[in-house]
């Protein structure tokens, strides 16, 4: 199991590194995502990144918003939690 862990790892580095799309914007969208999926811990491995990245407030709250767009109400409920901190 731990080489398909490890596997898994390096699909992981080699999808977030920079290509057509740069990391931080596959890291809000992996946010975006995580938000439509109620993924607590997906949605703050991603924010966190992003953030290092450097993305903005700004861009973590439109993130959030495109992904209540997409997803509706279960996803309005994890906005207040990223506008917050």
């Amino acid at each position: 199991m731990s080489e398909i862990n490890n596997e898994f790892l390096k699909f992981v580095e080699l999808v977030e590194k920079d290509g057509a799309l740069n990391s931080k914007t596959k890291h809000l969208i992996g946010m975006a995502i995580a938000i439509t999926k109620n993924c607590k811990p997906c949605i703050d491995i991603h924010k966190k990144a992003a953030i290092k990245l450097g993305a903005t407030s700004e861009e973590i709250s439109e993130t959030s918003w495109v992904a209540v767009l997409m997803d509706g109400g279960p996803s309005y409920i994890h906005t207040k939690d990223l506008r917050t901190k």
